[in-house]
């Protein structure tokens, strides 16, 4: 594999059994990773092993953490939906901003140092 300025992981994480050694296995050979899993996914999908926070990352150095919607990755189950509606129509009584159910975050995390 050649030594590259980034590799983005994109919403694979989620599916293997160890993340944290694909991590380690990428690291070595960029000087950013971009890694992007959905963000604190509270009723795992069927195929999605682990949920992920702000924290997740952290035993590496995490240069930067961006949490933004994603319009192609939804949470599932009724539960999560109807949790979401009673959730979100108690939110607007109180005057608070709607929560959006699809969420990612997105980690910068520093690799080789270039040279």
């Amino acid at each position: 594999m050649p030594i590259v300025d980034c590799i983005i992981c994109s919403n694979v994480l989620e599916h293997v059994d160890s993340d944290t050694e694909v991590v380690d296995g990428l690291l070595p050979r960029c000087e950013r990773l971009f890694v992007i899993v959905p963000f604190r996914e509270e009723e795992l999908s069927h195929e999605h092993l682990r949920s992920y926070n702000d924290s997740s990352f952290d035993k590496y150095k995490v240069l930067s953490r961006r949490v933004f919607a994603s319009k192609g990755w939804s949470e599932f189950g009724i539960r999560s939906r109807m949790s979401l509606i009673i959730t979100n129509g108690l939110r607007a009584l109180r005057g608070l901003p709607i929560r959006r159910r699809r969420l990612q975050i997105m980690f910068e995390i520093e690799g080789r140092k270039k040279g």
